[in-house]
């Protein structure tokens, strides 16, 4: 459900042969005009016949964008605070037991539960808010529902319909961060992909999740300038395959990941000119955030800043985040790798010769 034509339009030019329209139309969605031999394009003149020229210039002078509408969110009907609900509930089974999350945390990021929500898929019942902050205080802008069986069985089966993540329509994910009321203005912000990343080992007073394993515009805004002024911190937390091309793709998905990947790297470059401190970490390809115990994760972190001539920092991060500094001297084989494989780029090539 991601194709979006917002506007098309067609414009009349004198040629060789008399007249004959370019169409010109631009998709909001991550630039994939741009590929003008891809299946997207053949598609798009097909809707109007074979003989067309391609026009993609001054969008901006064609098109007249709407204002988008905000849309009022609500929660899924039914749905609970998980702490609310009877010891032994297997929604507290798994959060607490089998994903090791702490009750604390949990009330925290507001983790709801709905039994088969009306409007979503059945199953998808652990329910994420995402919350702005306003004037009055947190207010939501949409939910994630995650997958769970009535025994614990997290396992989407995608040959039966059924989707690990659910969001609600009218989320924003490109233009928002999850748990941004809780860690903005804070010292140290740690960037990570989906909220059990933030539930685990990072935690809700420093952990943000893009959603996913690319980064929007919007989002690359929004962490632009550091949260908590000078000498602030931000720790990229993604899993370990976050900058890794998977085996398997066909070429349009490589493309398409790679183009992730130099994103990523563009917005690394990009915020260590404004942050004081930017620190990757370099995850086994197994792993990630979620399931990496709190204290080895900010220890890394801590381990990273003393490497980087930072050791100053390691109070203040540390009393953020409520993780005790156990000058830690390699990273934990566990959870960590020395070097992460990047898939190879024009950008990334530039990054090593410099």
């Amino acid at each position: 459900f991601r194709l979006c034509f917002s506007h098309m339009t067609f414009e009349k030019v004198r040629g060789p042969s008399g007249l004959f329209k370019i169409k010109k139309w631009h998709c909001f969605n991550e630039g994939c005009e741009k590929n003008e031999d891809g299946e997207l394009n053949r598609r798009v003149f097909s809707l109007d016949g074979r003989q067309r020229v391609f026009g993609r210039h001054g969008v901006k002078s064609i098109l007249e964008v709407a204002p988008v509408e905000e849309k009022n969110i609500e929660m899924p009907s039914g749905a609970v605070p998980v702490l609310s609900l009877p010891e032994g509930h297997v929604a507290l089974w798994y959060l607490l037991e089998q994903r090791g999350f702490s009750a604390n945390d949990i009330k925290k990021l507001d983790f709801r539960w709905v039994e088969n929500p009306r409007g979503a898929p059945p199953f998808n019942r652990l329910v994420c808010p995402l919350y702005a902050k306003g004037e009055n205080g947190p207010f939501l802008k949409g939910w994630q529902a995650r997958f769970l069986r009535d025994d614990g069985d997290d396992v989407a089966r995608k040959e039966l319909g059924e989707i690990k993540w659910y969001t609600a329509a009218g989320t924003r994910k490109g233009s928002l961060l999850y748990n941004h009321a809780n860690v903005a203005q804070s010292i140290v912000v740690a960037v990570t992909e989906g909220p059990f990343d933030v539930a685990g080992g990072v935690g809700p007073e420093a952990g943000v999740a893009l959603w996913g394993k690319a980064i929007s515009k919007g989002q690359r805004s929004l962490l632009r300038q550091p949260w908590g002024g000078k000498d602030s911190v931000l720790v990229l937390a993604l899993d370990g395959d976050a900058y890794a091309l998977k085996a398997g793709l066909s070429d349009s998905e490589k493309k398409a990941r790679q183009r992730e990947i130099d994103d990523l790297l563009q917005f690394e470059a990009e915020a260590r000119k404004s942050w004081s401190w930017v620190i990757r970490l370099i995850f086994r390809a197994d792993q990630d955030p979620g399931k990496t115990p709190r204290a080895a994760l900010w220890n890394e972190v801590y381990r990273k800043l003393r490497l980087m001539g930072a050791e100053t920092r390691i109070p203040a991060v540390s009393c953020r985040v409520s993780v005790l500094d156990d000058r830690v001297r390699e990273p934990d084989a566990r959870f960590f790798q020395v070097q992460v494989p990047v898939a190879a780029s024009p950008l990334n090539r530039e990054r090593r010769n410099q």
